[in-house]
């Protein structure tokens, strides 16, 4: 229901860059808490810290995953979809490795990881204004999709899950 009210409210009006850094930190520390919860219920085991738990992380996931979105639309679309199957790999080898290492270093890892995607995100777009600040000196932007039907997104969303079920 979140995803599809966050949805709706970004097909309306958008959010400002404000906002969308406000989404972050609180998206980021749902998740942060949610892990915390997590790290907590399997000292002390209770239905009600699960329960938190996944709900802190399913609030915090909605727009962990929308502020990525940001700087996906950015990139040109061959680069867009490189890096989308770069870092699609790259989580399930970090889920690999988290998989092998004992509960609790994998809940502490988990504790840092929304703390890192906020870091990683916000360096990640300032490499681009950087990018973008030289290519503009050179020729003028083009809005890359601007002129694409909406069915490339649909097939594009769609080979991305199913790739990602395959991983």
């Amino acid at each position: 229901v979140l995803i599809l009210l966050m949805l709706a409210v970004i097909m309306r009006r958008g959010f400002s860059p404000k906002a969308q850094n406000v989404l972050s930190l609180v998206s980021a520390a749902a998740m942060t808490a949610a892990s915390a919860l997590f790290l907590l219920e399997s000292a002390y085991p209770s239905q009600t810290l699960v329960a938190a738990a996944c709900a802190l992380a399913g609030f915090g996931i909605v727009w962990g995953g929308g502020m990525w979105m940001s700087f996906y639309i950015r990139l040109h679309p061959a680069e867009a979809l490189l890096y989308a199957f770069l870092s699609l790999a790259a989580s399930s080898f970090l889920g690999l490795l988290l998989g092998i290492v004992p509960k609790n270093v994998a809940l502490l890892a988990a504790i840092l990881m929304p703390t890192l995607s906020c870091i990683a995100f916000k360096r990640a777009q300032a490499l681009l204004d950087a990018r973008n600040e030289r290519e503009e000196a050179v020729c003028p932007s083009e809005r890359a999709y601007d002129q694409e039907p909406r069915s490339t997104f649909v097939r594009l969303l769609v080979g991305v899950a199913l790739f990602n079920l395959a991983l």
